[in-house]
């Protein structure tokens, strides 16, 4: 596993920063051994509501021959109502799970996952329990385990997104396009930050309709009418 640093994120990467990042993706790319396969995995959420869960689907595309020839795409939906992360922990699990397929009938040495999503590409690799895609992530390593009994390593890299990379625009079409397909979802699950966002968005909500309904407080009301878990209102330094 490594990070390739210095890029930027894709909101603020600049066009230096992309063909750099092209670059170096590309000669990572092409010194890849013809034989092992290369997934590009992502994620995506769409038409997300005000606290950022939606439609949420899973995209994968995996050269089998080398990155010279057109992969495989595959799309997914994940789930009715969840969050991008957990559409990236699935990408990755529905990667392994058509490598493992494909180990089986043909032997490879290495399978190489690429994916933009760092956080998910964190949870995979950490020896750390973590409260968000148990069950996924149990399975991702299981999987993995099953290649390597298999004699195929798995190795997970991250990849710039949003930088004309052709796996990673096309895992990324995949995605949306399984976020809005009428599918029967993969998983009737959300991640734990995605119920903390939604108690999170009611215990707001109810508090503001006791605020405004409250009798009491009317001057603090003329200054700020909304209530926020952030502070709004700076105090003066005297």
């Amino acid at each position: 596993f490594f990070v390739w640093k210095g890029h930027g994120n894709a909101s603020n990467r600049t066009v230096e920063q992309i063909k750099d990042l092209q670059e170096t993706t590309n000669n990572f790319l092409s010194s890849i051994d013809t034989n092992d396969l290369i997934c590009f995995t992502d994620g995506s959420v769409q038409n997300p509501d005000e606290t950022g869960l939606g439609p949420c689907g899973a995209g994968v595309a995996i050269y089998e021959f080398g990155i010279a020839n057109n992969p495989t795409v595959q799309s997914f939906k994940v789930s009715e109502k969840s969050t991008p992360y957990h559409g990236e922990i699935m990408a990755i699990k529905q990667a392994l799970v058509k490598c493992l397929s494909l180990v089986k009938k043909r032997k490879r040495k290495k399978i190489h996952l690429l994916s933009d999503c760092q956080s998910a590409i964190l949870t995979v690799t950490s020896c750390v329990p973590n409260d968000n895609c148990t069950q996924e992530i149990t399975d991702i390593l299981k999987i993995s385990h099953d290649l390597l009994s298999e004699g195929t390593k798995t190795s997970i890299s991250w990849i710039g997104g949003h930088a004309d990379i052709e796996g990673n625009e096309i895992s990324d079409k995949a995605a949306k396009e399984g976020a809005l397909s009428k599918d029967q979802p993969l998983s009737t699950s959300t991640t734990y930050k995605g119920i903390k966002k939604t108690i999170q968005r009611n215990s707001e909500r109810i508090w503001q309709m006791t605020w405004n309904n409250s009798k009491t407080g009317l001057h603090l009301k003329e200054i700020q009418d909304k209530v926020s878990l952030k502070a709004t209102h700076a105090l003066p330094d005297n």
